[in-house]
């Protein structure tokens, strides 16, 4: 099978378009081709010029084990979006209208002046982008909800390679943060970008995005900071001015930079918080009561710790305060922390800790779930493994005496769509592959009588 789209013809695939090895060919000279379902060519591709627009209404995939070059390419896939099996390469335009392009460990590819527009917290590339050529070039990407770019200036050559990744998640212990140069008091457990040079010399400026989740208080003492594997350390590499305000902004490096690789915001005072996470938080069962341990590695202005708990997830209730141990609130140094609660044998709860500053500032951390015990004192109920996780899909085990359904939340409370398989009568297999980095809560229901079975949280990471 040939098709050919040319002119101002516009042609719609309701379902996915498969062209398999050797038999079937597309070949774009202009138009638009419209698809809905995935796309799967195991044939051959002349994407010329023209346009794809992705519009689904499920997740749609990419796979292109041969490679896939796009003209221009439209994410409009609010849903669920778009996910990549295999890497792509942009040649002209990629355009956000609605929807996330998730790249699974595959990368999206812009050649030299190709560009991007409409990306925004709904839509970015979650995943790694490289960018190829001499201009300067602002990398679409983001997890977590977060359009999360950072930019570089010109490069010297149309051969120069970068690629961008971001992590919304701490660079400790991979890259110590409190390995630093002197100049840096405090740099951010929140968040990093990878920026590696893949091919080229040149030497460019670098812009980091913040937003209201970076916790940055004062522009002026916001500092660009990169990492050195040569001397294990996080590098000042200043502040060139900022733009925006605490809630919505950008930081540039004070001049050029030839060493690439983890860049993250920090701080020449304390003035910008950029808090540090919890280094551990841990629940457990201890007789006929619960047990919650934390430890910080350092603190800044802290007031104190509540810790709430919830029988459903829904009800929540603060059970109690531990004061800051450290001296007026701050500490450069590992603070243990442990509080004791009653919680009878035959109930479930879940737990979290909720950090408040002196000046009234909060970060509530995520729960976590001590289960019941039966009478041989083993917990029961739901089984989830490998979790956390980052792989493709999960098992779930869960001994019921009817079939069950399952729901899945997002962060927000939102439903997840979730592929559920099951192997036998109380194994399941539930499809990740969609699911960006995050904290998930799943739902077992009896199918029966619709009553909730168990709830388990999942973490994607």
């Amino acid at each position: 099978v040939r098709l050919t789209i040319g002119g101002a013809a516009t042609v719609t695939i309701g379902d996915d378009l498969s062209m398999s090895a050797g038999n079937d060919s597309l070949i774009m000279n202009g138009g638009i081709l419209r698809l809905e379902g995935d796309w799967n060519n195991q044939g051959t591709s002349e994407m010329n010029s023209g346009t794809v627009i992705f519009n689904g209404e499920f997740s749609q995939n990419v796979t292109a084990p041969n490679g896939q070059e796009f003209y221009n390419l439209t994410i409009d896939n609010s849903l669920v979006g778009v996910s990549l099996n295999d890497s792509i390469i942009i040649n002209n335009q990629l355009t956000f209208s609605e929807g996330k392009l998730f790249g699974n460990g595959n990368s999206v590819t812009f050649v030299d002046n190709s560009s991007v527009s409409g990306a925004s917290d709904d839509s970015y590339i979650d995943g790694p982008v490289n960018k190829i050529g001499n201009n300067a070039f602002t990398f679409p990407i983001g997890s977590n909800d977060e359009y999360r770019p950072i930019t570089i200036s010109a490069p010297n050559t149309v051969n120069d390679i970068y690629r961008a990744q971001y992590f919304k998640q701490n660079p400790n212990p991979m890259y110590p943060i409190t390995n630093l140069e002197s100049g840096i008091v405090v740099v951010s457990e929140l968040e990093y970008w990878t920026l590696d040079r893949l091919v080229g010399s040149s030497a460019e400026t670098v812009t980091l995005s913040f937003n209201s989740s970076s916790l940055v208080s004062n522009l002026a003492d916001l500092l660009v900071c990169r990492w050195d594997d040569v001397t294990s350390e996080w590098k000042n590499e200043g502040n060139g001015g900022t733009t925006g305000n605490s809630a919505n902004g950008t930081i540039v490096s004070s001049s050029t930079i030839s060493s690439f690789s983890p860049f993250t915001l920090g701080s020449s005072t304390f003035s910008n918080p950029l808090p540090i996470e919890l280094l551990d938080f841990e629940v457990r069962r201890e007789g006929n009561s619960a047990r919650i341990l934390w430890s910080t590695q350092s603190e800044l202005n802290n007031n104190f710790f509540e810790i709430e708990r919830s029988f459903d997830g829904k009800a929540i209730h603060v059970i109690g305060t531990v004061a800051s141990k450290a001296k007026e609130g701050n500490s450069q140094n590992r603070l243990d922390y442990s509080f004791r609660t009653p919680l009878a044998e035959d109930q479930s709860a879940y737990y979290r800790i909720k950090q408040t500053d002196f000046d009234g500032k909060s970060k509530t951390y995520d729960f976590k779930l001590i289960e019941q015990l039966n009478r041989m004192n083993q917990e029961v109920g739901l089984k989830i493994f490998p979790n956390p996780s980052n792989e493709q899909s999960v098992m779930i085990e869960c001994d019921h005496s009817s079939d069950l359904q399952f729901k899945l939340y997002d962060p927000n409370g939102k439903e997840v769509l979730a592929k559920v398989s099951k192997l036998s009568n109380s194994t399941y297999m539930l499809d990740c592959s969609n699911l960006p980095p995050a904290s998930y809560i799943l739902l077992c229901i009896d199918k029966l009588d619709g009553n909730l079975v168990k709830k388990k949280k999942i973490i994607r990471y």
